[in-house]
């Protein structure tokens, strides 16, 4: 049972991007004095956001105080219901109650207006005006004044149908007529509406340089917003209401890059006349602030908060990364958080605030409990006086009184509304431009879709969940390096260093197959190009055995321009691109050519990075700690407070303290809101029991950012040094309730119950701590390297996984739907590990009748008396593949490593060998010793892990592709079954095989390694 709100108001007010240090410079010199009065009259300090950095997931997050796997809105696009195509984001996919949702089942009246996303309109017992509302689009045969170049003052100069509202803008629909007078289109902008914010416009060439036109865009956008809010906060009754601008951000998007100070990057000319417009954006935000906060009047509680900041000082970016939304690297970690009004304190600064404490806040202010499966949690100390916090198991579970006023699952969208909301996403910068291909850009969107939660994934520490969809995503996109990047950053977040060494070693590889790709697709480009006055770099291979080893290829770039230089910076809207020739580039020509030279660029450093940290993961120290004092030197000077974080807690893995002590200075030289450098330093008093230092820097972090559990732990260390145990007890519980399964807080706080003599709770925190142990059996047994209890660890792993990824017939639980199979007679194919079983597989098929393509160049030894049935172009199989079709209807053997490089176009029919791998490691050892060879310098039981993980990335891709079959064959059960297992592969393969010759190739007396049950 609900209790019954009370009868507060209260008003909240977005503004994307906002930043502290772009409004401090502002306020000191009087130009925001509504903030300043609000700042004045309640609390204000930073607010955290979440990753990724993307709008309709953090405001998402405000509405409902959950983390985006738990809302459901994964980015700025979706698939249509029936998978067809691509439509912008919609609240429809929000699968949890949105604060005002919560609010309408308690009786309150809401009005929401412009919130992302936010179309189409909920049926909530109130007003909602839609995302859609606002955007501005050309209108033909709009009548203009001859004189002036635009509608007369006072006068549209167009007809309601000529600019249409979408259906289900606008809730109830009864208001729709109302507002749309309310909009604000950018051809009613006259000289004075323009001036103040660049004062030189009448110098702009229209025709070359469209980002004048962008602004307009934005400023009439804000104005549409502004006037439907205000005319609903006098014109129909509330009692909450929640109103988002997103004039800040798309005015940052396009003109931070010219505020001043001017960056050496940046025109003389084009800094002149576009510095002035980020700040006369916070100008107008700030007057538009002061009309709301009069209609809202004293009795009213208002927030004003950001979803995250925008650098607008000297860690702005020079380039934007060639990717979807690749415009968020010019994000901040903390927005802006300000809320006056009745009860709230005055004058004074709020600290740790999170954009998910924005709805538990809203909720304690209504005095309505907060639901138990929200990430975020009230801001109690914004309060006079501390409000009782009650809770519920969820709002999402409970009904009524009142109807909520979410939509039903059955609601549908207007195609043709959705497709020209998508052109303006892609004019923004938000997406690309879907591929004409329906499949593909399907295929893509939920491709992003995926990345994004998975970033949601990491940033709430649930890294198993993530490394799925990662790997998932890059083996299917092997050239997206972002996926492999992030992937390889989870594993080394489980310690699963093993893993990370597989990882590297791919990423290795499609670093070089992609540099390739690059090479070819840039001299495909170059005509097209050229059509539009571009001249593409023209780049040289350099042969080089160490850059292959390194990974990428090695190359020289000469003649032709920056690939920067030579396209508009796709992802960052009209309002910035550069003068343009008179026949502009095709957007998607123009992200293609930066896509191909980002592909080209050095990976060298950032392979040669995670080696190193592989390396100090295994323990290798030594040499280590050399390299990194090399890479310190080198880049004492760079403006990178991350780079210096990295090389810091770098430094504190091999036991250097004093060297992480200046990276972490060095991070906050840059940036003094830098929560991993006061971690970082956090650690460094923690190493020298410094406790005071330890507490002070602890403390900096939390503030910075509360969702920290390691920061929580370091804190609470240093508070149990000091013997102020009551406020260790407290920092401890945090950081176990924000993780679980953090075994040193656990360890940390059974210690101090043990001092304050409370047995019960150390009952518990042991209880939970022995699961925990469980686990831990097969990391000690590897170190011991127990190739027993390894192997018994791998086979059952084995089991479940190839459960979840292939039916019982081997073929794939969810093959990709886009797949095609082809006519052919089926490709044969025998693989698995070296020393397998995979040459008695072939003597197998080939005594069954299967034609073998092999070529006799590998002759039979000791290691293998009846031959290997090999062919060397199958070794070469990465780089030429045009052989393949001459194997239908026959068989060859393909090492699993390589199975990634088969191409498309087959059937495939794999039989798979599996086999003891404590066997597959003593026999490959046995064989590199009479070969004189030294092989891998792993112990045996970390080089089975290796390879198990080799083979799990082998099955995920092989599930994926429909032209691909497989059976999995156990070697023992050959040896021991000879016929039966023939049957078995005989009805896989089904072409008539004779069975009796595939059983009596089998020589079980050439086994030489058998491990014992």
């Amino acid at each position: 049972m609900l209790p019954e709100p009370n009868d507060s108001k209260v008003l909240v007010i977005g503004w994307d991007a906002a930043d502290w240090r772009a409004i401090r410079p502002l306020l000191e010199e009087g130009k925001m004095p509504n903030l300043q009065k609000m700042m004045d009259e309640g609390v204000h300090g930073n607010i955290s956001t979440l990753n990724p950095v993307l709008s309709p997931m953090l405001w998402s997050s405000i509405a409902t105080g959950k983390r985006p796997y738990k809302h459901g809105i994964h980015g700025f696009s979706e698939p249509t219901p029936d998978g067809k195509s691509v439509r912008p984001i919609t609240n429809v996919s929000r699968k949890s109650k949105a604060v005002w949702n919560m609010l309408n089942q308690t009786g309150k009246k809401c009005n929401v207006v412009a919130w992302w996303p936010s179309h189409p309109a909920e049926p909530i017992d109130g007003v909602m005006v839609s995302n859609w509302y606002q955007t501005a689009r050309q209108i033909k045969n709009a009548d203009l004044d001859p004189e002036i170049g635009r509608p007369r003052p006072g006068a549209h100069g167009w007809k309601d149908d000529q600019w249409t509202m979408a259906p289900g803008t606008v809730h109830p629909p009864r208001l729709a007529d109302n507002l749309q007078e309310f909009r604000f289109h950018p051809m009613e902008l006259d000289p004075e509406h323009v001036g103040p914010f660049i004062p030189r416009f009448m110098e702009i060439d229209q025709k070359k340089d469209q980002r004048l036109s962008g602004f307009a865009k934005t400023l009439a956008d804000t104005v549409s917003v502004h006037g439907a809010a205000t005319a609903l906060m006098q014109l129909e009754p509330w009692d909450f209401m929640a109103v988002y601008y997103d004039g800040i951000d798309h005015f940052g998007h396009g003109f931070m890059k010219y505020h001043p100070p001017r960056q050496e990057w940046i025109k003389e000319e084009d800094f002149e006349i576009y510095k002035g417009v980020v700040e006369g954006g916070y100008r107008f935000h700030d007057m538009m602030l002061g009309a709301m906060l009069q209609l809202a009047g004293p009795e009213t509680t208002v927030m004003l908060l950001s979803d995250h900041g925008f650098h607008p000082d000297h860690l702005r970016p020079e380039h934007i990364p060639a990717e979807p939304a690749g415009p968020a690297i010019e994000h901040r970690p903390y927005g802006i958080f300000v809320a006056r009004g009745p009860g709230i304190r005055a004058g004074e600064t709020v600290q740790g605030a999170s954009v998910l404490d924005l709805t538990p806040t809203v909720l304690a202010c209504f005095g309505l409990p907060t639901g138990e499966d929200m990430d975020g949690k009230p801001l109690v100390t914004i309060f006079e006086d501390t409000p009782s916090i009650q809770s519920i198991p969820s709002w999402d579970e409970i009904d009524g009184p009142h109807p909520h006023g979410m939509h039903p699952p059955d609601s549908h969208l207007d195609s043709v509304q959705s497709a020209e909301a998508m052109k303006q996403l892609v004019e923004l910068g938000y997406i690309d431009e879907p591929d004409e291909d329906s499949n593909v850009a399907v295929r893509e969107t939920i491709r992003e879709l995926h990345y994004n939660l998975a970033q949601a994934y990491m940033d709430g520490g649930r890294l198993p969940e993530a490394a799925e969809l990662l790997q998932s995503i890059w083996e299917e996109w092997p050239h997206e390096h972002r996926f492999g990047l992030n992937h390889i950053a989870c594993l080394n977040g489980m310690d699963r260093h093993v893993e990370v060494a597989v990882a590297i070693e791919q990423f290795v590889a499609n670093v070089r197959s992609g540099s390739e790709w690059a090479l070819n697709e840039l001299e495909a480009l170059r005509p097209e190009a050229e059509q539009y006055g571009v001249d593409l770099p023209r780049v040289k291979r350099n042969e080089s055995e160490d850059a292959a080893q390194v990974a990428e290829l090695d190359i020289e770039v000469s003649g032709g321009g920056d690939a920067e230089e030579a396209s508009p910076r796709e992802g960052e809207g009209e309002e910035q691109e550069k003068e343009k020739p008179a026949e502009e580039m095709p957007r998607k020509l123009s992200f293609r050519i930066r896509k191909v030279m980002s592909l080209l660029q050095p990976m060298r450093s950032t392979i040669e990075w995670m080696m190193l940290k592989n390396q100090i993961a295994m323990g290798n120290h030594t040499r280590a700690a050399q390299q990194l004092k090399r890479i310190m030197e080198e880049v004492a000077d760079r403006r990178n407070p991350d780079l210096h974080n990295q090389i810091g807690f770098s430094m504190l893995d091999v036991d250097d303290v004093e060297s992480a002590r200046i990276c972490f200075n060095r991070a906050l030289e840059h940036d003094d809101e830098n929560v991993g450098a006061r971690q970082g330093l956090a650690e460094v008093a923690l190493s020298d029991g410094e406790w005071d230092e330890l507490i002070e820097q602890a403390l900096t972090a939390t503030e910075l950012r509360f969702q920290n559990p390691r920061v929580h732990y370091l804190l609470a260390r240093g508070l149990h040094e000091s013997n102020d145990l009551a406020s260790a007890r407290i920092a401890y519980g945090v950081a176990i309730q924000q993780a679980p399964s953090f075994v040193e807080a656990r360890n940390g706080i059974i210690e101090l119950l043990e001092q304050m003599g409370e047995k019960d709770e150390i009952r518990a925190h042991r209880e939970f701590l022995a699961g925990i142990e469980e686990g831990k059996q097969l990391e000690r047994a590897v170190d011991a390297d127990d190739i027993d209890t390894v192997w018994s660890a791998i086979a059952a792993g084995r089991a479940e996984r190839r459960s979840g990824l292939f039916d019982g017939t081997g073929a794939p639980a969810e093959a990709a739907a886009d797949a095609k199979a082809s006519d052919h007679d089926p490709v044969t194919i025998v693989s698995g590990l070296p020393r397998s079983g995979t040459s008695m597989m072939m003597q197998m098929l080939v005594g069954g009748g299967l034609e073998p393509f092999t070529d006799d160049k590998r002759e039979a030894d000791s290691d293998n008396p009846r031959g290997y049935l090999e062919h060397e172009k199958a070794t070469r199989i990465a780089t030429d593949q045009s052989w393949v079709p001459e194997v239908r209807g026959g068989v060859f053997k393909l090492v699993a490593q390589l199975l990634a490089h088969l191409p498309s176009g087959e059937r495939y029919r794999i039989v798979f060998m599996d086999r003891d791998l404590r066997d597959i490691v003593k026999s490959q050892e046995v064989m590199l010793e009479r070969l004189g060879r030294e092989g891998g310098r792993l112990a045996r039981s970390r080089m089975m892990q290796t390879l198990d993980a080799q083979l799990a990335m082998v099955e995920r891709l092989l599930a994926r592709r429909e032209d691909i079959d497989v059976l999995f064959v156990d070697y023992d059960a050959v040896i021991s079954d000879p016929e039966g297992e023939a049957r078995r592969i005989a009805d896989f393969i089904g072409d008539d095989l004779d069975v009796k010759g595939m059983h009596e190739a089998v020589d079980a007396s050439l086994r030489r390694q058998q491990s014992k049950s």
